[in-house]
């Protein structure tokens, strides 16, 4: 019997998961790879010293990634992701974070994603 539910569970993440990718193809919108301008936008790898740590991640989505990429990802609705979204290279900004504190932003390095 364990293996029957155990095989039911597993139907169901992947019925849920099936649900998932399901509605993101439903909304998605397909628009032109970001040019090589140097701001941040969405579907941009970014290297920022973030509260003087220097960082390499994606800003956009985690279902773009290939996989294997070992890049964190933070979305543009995020609050890293909403205060660079615009910088060019250069640019310093701060940002709440979810605990209160400001944390300060340089970006150093903005490449569009390749994948």
């Amino acid at each position: 019997n364990g293996g029957y539910h155990a095989a039911k569970d597993d139907q169901a993440q992947i019925e849920a998961r099936i649900t998932q990718l399901t509605q993101l193809l439903r909304t998605a919108k397909v628009s032109d790879a970001p040019k090589a301008s140097g701001t941040v936008e969405p579907g941009t790898v970014v290297r920022a010293t973030i509260a003087g740590e220097e960082e390499k991640f994606l800003v956009g989505n985690r279902e773009i990634m290939e996989p294997g990429d070992n890049l964190d990802v933070y979305s543009e609705s995020s609050p890293l992701g909403a205060a660079i979204v615009g910088l060019k290279i250069g640019d310093k900004t701060s940002y709440e974070a979810p605990n209160g504190k400001q944390i300060s932003v340089e970006v150093l390095d903005v490449e569009t994603y390749r994948g």
